[in-house]
């Protein structure tokens, strides 16, 4: 084997390489273990024994070089290894261990040239005669859970057999990595994993869900935000009672947690169709069972959480999804991905945004030559990754430790401090009910229950019987001469708000239009255009508003959806209506600029009998319609539509929304309620400015 001889990268090798080419700076594929051996240790030795095990594992020789534009292995012959020893034993232990942290952070923080050697880099600290600390970071390419694992048995164990001078007992290794690569690259090429790529096509066949969790901040287009992590802690109770469950179904804690995950996400998105990812170790063949280097490949876990679905009943779902996927797992991750061929983002991991990983149980402490070696903890216990939550589950004693890594670019603490106090009652509610439907769970704990209770507790009672109509007339009554709108420099009073709206009103009503009927409003928001809003109104009819700035396609769709009879815009606009006029639409009321003044108001009749109708124009002086109406405003009751609003459309056609007299004041009487409005008030702070936008941009009230 020579130094130039390239092999093959595993395919998840390569899923990594493609992520480290898209930010070469970052640190986030740095894996680190630190020990403390509080005991003399021969520096020497440990250097030899890592030595030796660099020799014996091909990966920790490894680097990737490109060759035409293809990732490649190649394994160095020989690599000179440097391990510095950092003697802090003379500056204090709490200043020495301060020391030792920092380096270690800045070790962990610095990224790997993945064309360099090693990718792996090593230190040993000393802080004080049997006080030593050995801190390794490996690139995820050559390591995983398990290799950290069994480097370190292996380097103690090498270790301990040159201080006593005994012979050295390793397991044989008979592949190397790079083996394992050809081999996997083959499974696939051969077609030797078709039943299983076929299982997961059909998995996950059809649309795809994004799982749309509650944000605190918008997903930005790129993510590099550090993660923090929220810690649940399930106590013995807890764990026995899990425990009891799994028995009485026939699963395991791995399938309870996750069903227990998919409640906690369904209920969180209201989406009934959940995608999880989940790692396999990927080492079932025995041969590379004492092999360095990164076997880990991810499943995908679909489960679908219909609205009568029962705990236990998801619990069955997901230990069925759960042997499917674990007979299949050999498909590599990435090859799927390929075969899927889904749009990729940036800001996204493919397919699902949480994995979960079911740690072995916690070992903080293994023995080193018969004195116990204390593995440290590096930084927060947050995994900084693409998924928006990493859900890590470890076995502490008699209870269970969740971790929820998440991005601060995404959620704040308090935000997944809440969660993380759902996932428990979750989990506690599934133990005490398992045949409870999912969707009727409760989650939430006592004190928020009382909170949303409190701030929820918002009945009030209201006047019965009024109508916005019946308020304005009201209003007159009490100060007809007060300015009720301003419109730029002009004010206009409410007595003249009222008569002139009763004056159309009653033409309104002389052209069909009555309770809930409906009529499009198409126009420049000014004073003309609120008299037409309570005219409609005191005719019994609603306004539908209509932005003259809609495309074409929307304002049509608009008019055809309503099905309205009377249609009221201005003279500028109906040019471009003229020929877009569905069916619909019996009479067309044009104002022209100046109608607040002496002008006249024309009305376009147009008889719907097949294309041959013509269109006739009516002028209709405003000024020779009687003012006073005393029944006018009564017509209208309070359950009798006052508009309909139009959504946007975003998630599909715009749809109308219909609002009473009643659900509108209920609004009107709680401003009232919260900011006062009153006569004692400035006039500048009682006068609400009328948008010079035009009408129907969603605030048409």
């Amino acid at each position: 084997m020579g130094e130039k001889q390239t092999y093959d990268l595993s395919h998840g090798q390569k899923r990594f390489w493609v992520q480290s080419q898209l930010d070469a700076q970052s640190s986030a594929f740095n894996q680190s273990v630190a020990v403390r051996i509080r005991q003399a240790v021969n520096t020497a030795y440990l250097q030899q024994a890592l030595h030796i095990i660099v020799e014996r594992h091909f990966i920790l020789r490894t680097v990737i070089t490109v060759v035409e534009g293809v990732p490649k292995q190649v394994v160095l012959e020989q690599m000179t290894l440097n391990v510095p020893v950092s003697d802090v034993s003379d500056i204090g232990e709490e200043t020495a261990w301060a020391e030792v942290q920092k380096e270690i952070q800045t070790m962990m923080n610095q990224p790997f040239d993945l064309e360099q050697s090693p990718l792996w880099r090593a230190q040993i600290y000393k802080l004080a005669e049997d006080d030593y600390i050995f801190h390794i970071c490996m690139h995820h390419m050559i390591e995983d859970g398990w290799s950290m694992d069994l480097f370190f048995q292996e380097l103690f164990h090498i270790y301990q057999a040159l201080e006593q001078g005994t012979s050295l007992r390793l397991p044989d290794l008979p592949i190397q990595y790079i083996d394992y690569a050809h081999w996997q690259n083959q499974q696939v090429l051969t077609g030797k994993l078709n039943s299983q790529e076929q299982y997961w096509k059909s998995r996950l066949n059809g649309e795809l869900p994004s799982l749309q969790l509650p944000l605190d901040f918008p997903r930005p287009t790129v993510r590099n935000a550090p993660a923090a992590v929220e810690k649940v802690t399930l106590d013995a109770e807890l764990c026995a009672g899990l425990e009891q469950l799994n028995r009485r179904y026939g699963t395991t804690m791995f399938m309870s947690i996750v069903a227990s995950l998919n409640v906690l996400l369904a209920r969180l998105t209201q989406q009934e169709d959940i995608i999880i990812g989940t790692p396999v170790a990927g080492r079932n063949q025995k041969q590379v069972r004492n092999l360095i280097g990164f076997f880990v490949n991810t499943l995908v876990l679909r489960n679908r959480i219909s609205r009568d679905i029962t705990f236990s009943q998801l619990l069955q779902q997901v230990k069925d999804e759960c042997a499917g996927a674990y007979a299949h797992q050999d498909y590599p991750f990435d090859q799927l991905l390929q075969v899927l061929n889904r749009p990729r983002r940036l800001n996204r991991a493919p397919l699902f945004d949480v994995l979960i990983n079911f740690a072995a149980g916690s070992k903080s402490e293994e023995n080193f030559g018969g004195i116990p070696m204390e593995r440290i903890k590096l930084g927060n216990g947050a995994e900084a990754n693409e998924f928006d939550w990493t859900v890590i589950v470890e076995s502490v004693n008699d209870e269970m430790v969740i971790s929820l890594s998440y991005g601060t670019d995404l959620f704040t603490p308090l935000t997944m401090r809440r969660i993380g106090a759902y996932f428990r009652n979750i989990i506690a509610g599934a133990i005490q009910e398992p045949e409870q439907p999912v969707w009727k769970m409760d989650y939430i704990g006592v004190e928020e229950r009382t909170e949303m209770n409190r701030i929820n507790d918002t009945q009030k009672t209201y006047p019965a019987g009024v109508t916005i109509t019946s308020c304005i007339q009201e209003q007159v009554a009490r100060a007809p001469h007060a300015v009720g709108v301003v419109d730029g420099s002009k004010a206009v009073t409410y007595e003249e708000v009222h008569l002139r709206s009763n004056q159309l009103g009653q033409l309104f009503s002389r052209y069909g239009v009555r309770p809930n009927s409906l009529v499009a409003v198409m126009g420049d928001r000014d004073v003309p255009l609120l008299t037409v809003i309570l005219g409609i109104m005191k005719a019994g009819g609603a306004y539908v508003p209509i932005d003259p700035d809609y495309p074409q396609s929307r304002i049509e769709y608009m008019l055809n959806d309503s099905s309205c009879r009377v249609l009221v815009t201005d003279t500028r606009y109906f040019g471009r209506m003229l020929n877009h006029l569905p069916a619909s639409i019996e009479t067309v009321i044009c104002l022209d600029e100046t109608v607040w003044g002496e002008s006249e108001w024309i009305v376009r009749l147009r008889e719907m009998r097949g294309h041959e109708a013509e269109a006739s124009f009516i002028p209709v002086k405003v000024q020779d319609i009687p003012v006073h109406d005393l029944g006018l405003e009564n017509i209208p009751g309070e359950d009798d539509l006052a508009y309909i609003m139009y959504t946007s459309g975003s998630t599909g056609q715009p749809k109308g929304v219909m609002m009473t007299h009643k659900a509108v004041l209920n609004t009107l009487f709680w401003l009232q309620d919260t900011f006062a409005l009153g006569q004692k008030m400035s006039s500048h702070r009682r006068r609400l400015p009328v948008s010079q936008t035009r009408c129907g941009n969603g605030s048409g009230r």
